[in-house]
């Protein structure tokens, strides 16, 4: 499909002419199959899909992951959607993958190959003694705190990956950071300045998929908040990573054991996978769309 313009996400009409003209759809990398933001997400990505197959598209995924998936009708739609004959892709964890497949074999597994598109960018990388934070929508700022506070981290930078959307968000933990005399700073906008902040930390806190993504793309020492999501995508690349938090003691406890761990064997663990992963996947498409 080509690129949409401005404000035509949700225009149906629009989304079904540029299906009509194309030979077949890709979902590129994420959890875009999941209600856990709200039931209408599901039903968006779920629908274009359903409409490519019945026109007689084909649909292929790439690093998907599923879930979380709360409805019993999603849950049913997706496992008929994965049935079809058109469909086929690769999942980034083995849960998705195996219910995804449903005792067939059309969909196999790969990590998260998202990472690879940075290395056609500039990123500056001078060292810092700074921990960068990577928030959602709703970090427990409090939590942090006490964390950063008994581990004596005091540079501390705060990035978000969707500065519009969190703008509030940045603004409530910048205030409370300030408060409490650490010495914090905004990282730059932009996807230079955002891979830059990573690339050049001495540790990485995040809530995020992608900043633990990034910060291990780099060999960066990283932690990342516990969400089913998280855990499954990242252990698929790492069995034994372990580095998870979702309180205060966990954070204290994850920071104290990153400092002991290889992050540049893990590095390069994740780009040999990457790279062996493209070149599946790029094997798998001219196989299933030729």
């Amino acid at each position: 499909m080509v690129p949409k313009p401005k404000g035509e996400r949700f225009n149906p009409l629009y989304i079904l002419k540029q299906l009509m003209k194309c030979d077949g759809v890709i979902y590129t990398g994420g959890n875009l199959f999941q209600d856990e933001t709200s039931l209408r997400n599901f039903v968006y990505y779920y629908s274009i899909a359903l409409a490519a197959l019945k026109m007689g598209k084909k649909v292929f995924l790439i690093s998907q992951g599923l879930g979380p998936l709360k409805s019993k009708m999603a849950r049913r739609l997706l496992r008929k959607l994965f049935a079809h004959k058109r469909i086929s892709g690769c999942f980034r964890d083995r849960v998705s993958l195996k219910y995804a497949n449903h005792g067939t074999e059309k969909f196999f597994e790969c990590v998260d190959v998202a990472a690879i598109a940075m290395d056609g960018v500039k990123v500056d990388t001078p060292l810092r003694n700074v921990v960068t934070l990577v928030l959602n929508e709703r970090p427990n700022v409090e939590e942090l705190i006490r964390a950063f506070k008994l581990l004596k981290l005091e540079n501390i930078r705060i990035l978000s990956m969707s500065p519009l959307t969190e703008k509030k968000t940045v603004e409530r933990v910048l205030k409370r950071f300030n408060e409490e005399r650490f010495n914090v700073e905004l990282a730059g906008i932009g996807l230079e300045k955002a891979l830059s902040s990573i690339a050049s930390s001495s540790l990485v806190v995040t809530h995020r998929l992608h900043g633990a993504l990034t910060a291990l793309y780099y060999g960066v020492p990283f932690v990342t908040y516990g969400s089913p999501k998280n855990v499954r995508t990242i252990t698929n690349i790492l069995d034994d990573y372990d580095l998870f938090f979702k309180n205060a003691e966990d954070l204290a406890i994850s920071i104290e054991h990153a400092y002991n761990r290889d992050f540049q064997a893990m590095k390069e663990k994740y780009r040999e996978s990457c790279h062996r992963s493209t070149i599946t996947i790029g094997e798998r498409m001219k196989d299933f769309f030729t």
